[in-house]
């Protein structure tokens, strides 16, 4: 068995790895060095330690968020503006401004067309002229 094989499989209780421990030094003293960390008492944290670690990486991870946020506006303003169309004159025909400009005719057009369409059916309205 290697070093490298011995480092990457400890703790190994296998028959190899107790013969490599035994026979190199160097594998000995790194078994013994994982073996004293084992005996000391874990290390809890304390009651403020997540928040203060969280404090400590806000003004960071902000810092990239506005960044992040400028650069994501800046190319929404672009592909807005790009592809917003051309704003094109209102082009108005003779006929629509005659139009508009004698709306009144056109009322008693439509009511004129109406009174006809009753006349046609049979109104008795119609009827009682007659």
């Amino acid at each position: 068995m290697s070093c490298s094989e011995f480092k990457a499989g400890h703790p190994s209780a296998s028959a190899p790895a107790r013969a490599h421990r035994a026979s190199c030094p160097e594998c000995s003293l790194f078994a013994q060095s994982w073996e004293l960390l084992r005996e000391y008492p874990s290390i809890e944290p304390g009651i403020g330690f997540f928040r203060a670690v969280r404090r400590k990486l806000a003004p960071r991870i902000l810092r990239f968020a506005a960044g992040l946020s400028a650069a994501a506006a800046a190319l929404l303003v672009a592909l807005v503006l790009w592809h917003t169309p051309a704003a094109k004159p209102d082009l108005v025909t003779d006929e629509e401004r005659e139009l508009v400009e004698n709306l009144d005719l056109l009322q008693n057009y439509d009511l004129l067309k109406t009174v006809e369409l009753v006349g046609e059916y049979g109104s008795s309205l119609v009827e009682e002229k007659k």
